[in-house]
């Protein structure tokens, strides 16, 4: 059913039981696993006045090695897999890669806010589920 399974990640604890899933899906599926790991963009608007002009270098090389790291310390055994990293707008970047693989679904954590911040801000996994191309599955984190 499932060819292509894209898993956005933030790296934290709230992404890793979607990663579970996402994984046993692939397998299950037989299909590729696309781990996607977004850095906000810097370079725009009053921010990039107050940031140093080499730290998106250091950024995109601490995120290459966090990436690295997490996919280490995962069982990766049956799975194909690619990992890949942009820079943007979370939620556009994400459906952005999605429609560019063809991906079947998405595999993301919802992380818990209050409901006043979904109003005011509205949540990546909402704003992914709104413009995604394909399905989109989102988990709540497990809470301890």
């Amino acid at each position: 059913m499932f060819k292509k399974i894209v898993f956005p990640t933030d790296i934290t604890p709230f992404s890793e039981s979607a990663f579970g899933t996402a994984a046993e899906l692939a397998r299950s599926h037989g299909a590729s696993l696309h781990i996607l790991y977004v850095l906000p963009d810097l370079g725009y608007g009053m921010v990039s006045q107050y940031v140093p002009e080499d730290i998106a270098e250091k950024i995109e090389r601490d995120a290459r090695a966090q990436l690295h790291a997490y996919i280490a310390a995962h069982d990766m055994r049956g799975l194909t897999y690619e990992v890949a990293l942009r820079t943007g707008i979370i939620y556009e970047q994400i459906v952005d890669y999605a429609q560019q693989l063809g991906a079947d679904l998405i595999v993301l954590a919802g992380h818990n806010r209050s409901t006043l911040g979904r109003f005011v801000l509205g949540s990546n996994a909402e704003r992914v589920v709104r413009h995604a191309h394909c399905a989109v599955m989102v988990l709540r984190p497990v809470t301890l």
